[in-house]
């Protein structure tokens, strides 16, 4: 599995994974995730995912199979606060690969980008306290959950905890920006 910001060729696929009233039910960003999910919002989201880069506002990949080189979801920084040098981090899959180990995976390459590439030293996610399996992933890589608000919870982990966990990881991140 590797992350890179997204190529208008994937614009088709992104739509089609996205296009799930299940993932913009699960997905915490505040209604920001539409359902339907067309090929327009993956252009919208593609082009978003460019200037962030550039901006230095945020960084929004695309989760790619190793291999086949098939996108098979997102994971990005969606809150970038560098003068606390902390950030949020945001994700999804397709319905067809949950179950496989494939968030976990990308959340963990996100987390060595954050660290490594970006100067983060804690990394905070929200999931809404209904999804379970989100929770569950969160946990799995190690994140702690520091409380809740509303119906978020709220998880974290520091650059140290990560790095005592994932040494050859952190050391050997594997995403483009």
């Amino acid at each position: 599995m590797y992350l890179a910001i997204p190529s208008d060729s994937d614009a088709e696929e992104i739509a089609r994974l996205a296009n799930d009233p299940e993932i913009a039910y699960n997905v915490a960003s505040i209604g920001e995730f539409p359902h339907p999910y067309g090929l327009n919002d993956a252009g919208m989201f593609i082009e978003m995912s460019k200037n962030a880069v550039v901006e230095k506002t945020g960084y929004h990949f695309c989760v790619y199979l190793s291999g086949s080189g098939k996108v098979a979801g997102s994971a990005g920084v969606v809150s970038l606060e560098n003068e606390k040098r902390s950030c949020e981090i945001g994700y999804w899959l397709g319905k067809e690969h949950w179950g496989r180990g494939y968030a976990k995976e990308a959340i963990i390459l996100l987390m060595a980008f954050c660290f490594n590439s970006i100067g983060i030293e804690t990394v905070r996610a929200k999931v809404f306290n209904f999804n379970r399996r989100s929770i569950k992933t969160l946990e799995s890589v190690g994140f702690i959950k520091e409380g809740s608000k509303d119906q978020d919870e709220i998880y974290s982990m520091g650059r140290d905890t990560f790095k005592a966990s994932y040494m050859e990881i952190f050391n050997n991140t594997s995403v483009s920006a």
